[in-house]
């Protein structure tokens, strides 16, 4: 350093007198010198070489030598004494010691400059360490009493509740919030004082712990034995492949799961059975890492129960020959008795009963009656055989047949994580086949059922889908589960006979397919792969329309078209329907057919007359043919339900009336003409005040029903892109509604907000089951859960 100022000259005299560690720098933090004891102190004894010359980043870490750095700034800048605890690497041991360290401005003799710094420190390594130990005995203390405290709530809960499951609970909640190694810690330590067998497994079901109650209840000796191994270690393939399946069960869910689970013990090798709750387990930031286990021992309970069931199994099978015949009459008996009660009472309220709930409890009643009409005609009484009575083949709207079994199938495994997805196209709707009804019906439901068993109780997704080849409609059964065996594809195929276990998704209801198909003229090609899935396709060649089907309506420019139903509902949607051409055609409106009666017989020109009716009017006399009929008018279409009831069909057939199926009424092709000159097809309406987006069906037909009650027009789409395809029908202001998951299809709610936001659109609202934050989602989406229905009604500005 040139022109080193006198003091520091000073200080090399006077330092080595000094009996405490000094150093002086100079104000940029490089050492200039000090006495031994500053060397001892910072491990650097015989080698100042290492030190002088140098600022503390050359020989310190950097986040050591930042704090040393900030106090010599602070020192020159404040020209003050500053003093604090400080933490050093000791270059020669690099173990960590603790110093109270005090620094001092040096000045020129004119104390106007600060020319550098001295420091001196004291070490205080042995109090810092005294204070860490007793920190760590005051946690310990809390510690043990955190556990005495939870073994006695633990104790309390399973007194209280004499259940594994308020001890499962209690656990997964201590659990809560922390890390990874800090879950399996935690159950480590309470594992013993839990007073019910208790285990955990981590996210690839190996065993990563369990109490002395559990390794005890199964004939096991040490943990040790199985630590780090999973189910198929040491149970028979069957019992551990269960207990995997419900892990696995928990994990996908994450929901909490009783269960019956048989185990042998290991060293007698008695079969035990245990009621078992299991819950996830969680890490701090919501990542699955395993499965939390109670159990209870019910083997003594269990072996009574099998005893008892085998005895009556035994009394059930000496009476079961000459008691089948009777069982079939006495069920078809117990089914008929009941449905005739339902029928009849559905018959004398019907006046009352909103169509919308009618309309389903009749389908489900005929349904009912259609299978004890099947079971009786299959097992009719014979001394020597069982006969078979086919059902006459009759056209059938597929499209909407399809539709009512997935819906079915939607409300019927409702509990489980299975998503029901179709694609039917456009032109499909209007198409028929001539089949035998209940058993092509049943043909679908039981296909359906395979492929929910091929899922194994997993999450997954089932897929309908219906196109048209030609003269041929092809139905798509698809599943995304275990999948089948080449040897299994081969053997249904070729109409051999396939075992039927529900445990590996195949066989349930092959008979009755493959008859259904033979009598049908159905054909059934597999393709399936191991892991992946299963696809059936069945191709049936189609038929005309039947003539009492109405494909397309066809009015003239000028006409009066009047709209006769009960459900005010209707009524928005056929405006909506011809909203654009209002200027071409009138539209009358009427829910009393009496009145829609006298409106058109005073009407002058009755040939300009075109009438739209419902078949069933509520409280009301007449049905929709005698409106036609009493009203006399030349031009009408029967729109209604009840297309599919025989009754029905006969009496418009009769009349000469077309019926077209209320469930295809937004999609029939509506035409306005001039007189005796070529038709103009009316596009799709393009003012609608709701749009609802959602892959779910039963969910959306509901939202749909309550936003017409408040007159409100509604369009629905299942599928986003089939959306997208007919975005230009709607303006920029029309309220969209849409979910954010929407299953297979690769886009999602907010992705699709975004293209409606970027092409001008500015009512959005994500209509979705998971609650949001506000940061999740952009400023121009609203969100809205699908519980809160009072945020529904506001939003669509009921």
């Amino acid at each position: 350093m040139k022109n080193k100022p006198k003091i520091f000259n000073e200080l090399e005299k006077f330092a080595p007198l000094i009996p405490a560690p000094i150093s002086w720098l100079d104000v940029n933090g490089v050492a200039l010198g000090g006495n031994d004891l500053i060397f001892q102190a910072i491990g650097a004894n015989m080698s100042r070489e290492k030190v002088i010359g140098k600022t503390p980043y050359e020989f310190y870490p950097k986040d050591v030598a930042d704090p040393m750095m900030d106090k010599i700034k602070q020192v020159v800048q404040e020209k003050k004494l500053i003093a604090s605890e400080e933490s050093i690497i000791d270059i020669e041991t690099g173990k960590r010691r603790w110093f109270l360290a005090t620094r001092a401005p040096l000045f020129n003799y004119s104390r106007t400059n600060v020319v550098g710094i001295i420091a001196t420190s004291i070490e205080i390594t042995d109090r810092k360490e005294a204070e860490r130990l007793r920190i760590e005995t005051e946690l310990q203390k809390v510690k043990l009493k955190e556990q005495e405290d939870f073994k006695k709530i633990v104790n309390q809960a399973a007194y209280d509740t004499q259940s594994p499951l308020a001890i499962l609970l209690i656990l997964i909640q201590r659990c809560t919030g922390l890390a990874r190694k800090e879950v399996f810690a935690t159950l480590k330590e309470l594992a013993d004082i839990t007073p019910t067998n208790l285990y955990w497994f981590d996210e690839n079901n190996a065993v990563m712990g369990a109490n002395q109650h559990n390794i005890k209840s199964i004939g096991g000796k040490s943990i040790t034995d199985f630590i780090g191994k999973t189910p198929y270690d040491y149970f028979p393939f069957e019992m551990a492949e269960n207990a995997v399946k419900h892990n696995n069960l928990v994990m996908q869910t994450g929901r909490i799961i009783s269960k019956e689970e048989l185990t042998k013990n290991l060293a007698t090798g008695e079969t035990k059975y245990f009621t078992v709750f299991k819950g996830p387990l969680y890490d701090n930031n919501g990542k699955s890492i395993g499965v939390l286990c109670t159990a209870a021992d019910i083997t003594v309970e269990k072996n009574a129960e099998l005893l008892k069931l085998e005895a009556e199994r035994q009394r059930v099978k000496l009476e079961e020959q000459e008691q089948f015949k009777k069982v079939v009459d006495q069920v078809v008996h117990d089914i008929r008795s009941p449905l005739a009660s339902l029928l009849m009472i559905i018959k004398s309220y019907e006046k009352d009963i909103p169509e919308q709930i009618r309309i389903p409890l009749r389908d489900a009643s005929i349904n009912i009656a259609d299978i004890a009409n099947n079971l009786l005609s299959r097992y009719e009484k014979d001394d020597t055989k069982i006969l078979e009575i086919e059902e006459e083949p009759q056209p059938v709207m597929i499209a909407l047949v399809l539709s009512q079994i997935l819906s079915d199938k939607k409300y019927q495994y409702k509990e489980m994580d299975i998503k029901f997805s179709d694609d039917f196209c456009h032109e499909c709707k209007f198409i028929f086949i001539k089949v035998q009804s209940s058993a092509f019906k049943r043909m679908i439901s039981n296909l359906v059922n395979n492929a929910v068993e091929a899922l194994e109780g997993k999450k997954g997704i089932i897929h309908l889908g219906l196109s048209i080849e030609k003269n041929n409609i092809k139905i798509i059964v698809q599943d995304n589960g275990k999948g089948l065996p080449q040897e299994i594809v081969d053997k249904i195929l070729n109409n051999a006979v396939v075992g039927t276990d529900k445990k590996k998704g195949h066989g349930i209801g092959l008979t009755q397919i493959r008859e259904a198909l033979e009598h049908n003229q159905g054909k059934l090609a597999i393709t399936s792969k191991l892991g992946e899935g299963t696809k059936m396709t069945l191709t049936f060649p189609t038929i005309e329309a039947p003539n009492w089907v109405a494909k397309e309506i066809k009015v003239n420019k000028g006409d009066t078209i009047v709209i006769l139903d009960d459900d005010q509902s209707i009524h928005g949607a056929w405006d909506s329907r011809f909203k654009d051409r209002l200027n071409e055609v009138q539209l009358k409106h009427f829910l009393v057919g009496n009145q829609a009666i006298e409106f058109v017989n005073a009407f002058s020109e009755k040939e300009k007359v075109f009438l739209l009716t419902d078949f069933e009017l509520l409280k009301q006399d007449l049905n929709g043919i005698d409106i036609i009929e009493k009203a006399n008018v030349k031009r009408a279409v029967l729109v209604t339900s009840h297309y599919a009831e025989i009754e029905v069909r006969k009496l418009a057939i009769k009349s000469g009336i077309k019926i077209l199926p209320k469930q295809l009424a937004s999609d029939i092709s509506i035409e306005v003409c001039e007189v005796s000159k070529t038709c103009v097809k009316v596009d799709k309406p393009t003012k609608i005040d709701i749009v609802i987006i959602d892959d779910n069906a039963a969910l959306v037909n509901s939202v749909e029903a309550f936003l017409k009650n408040y007159n409100k027009t509604v369009d629905k789409y299942y599928n986003p892109m089939r959306f997208l395809d007919n975005i230009s029908h709607y303006d920029k202001d029309t309220r969209i509604f849409m979910d954010n998951d929407f299953g297979s299809n690769n886009i999602s709610g907010i992705e699709l907000a975004k293209q409606l936001h970027e092409s001008g659109f500015t009512k959005l609202y994500l209509f979705s089951g998971k609650d949001f934050v506000e940061e999740e989602v952009p400023g121009y989406l609203k969100i809205i859960l699908k519980t809160d229905i009072d945020s529904l009604c506001k939003a669509a500005n009921l």
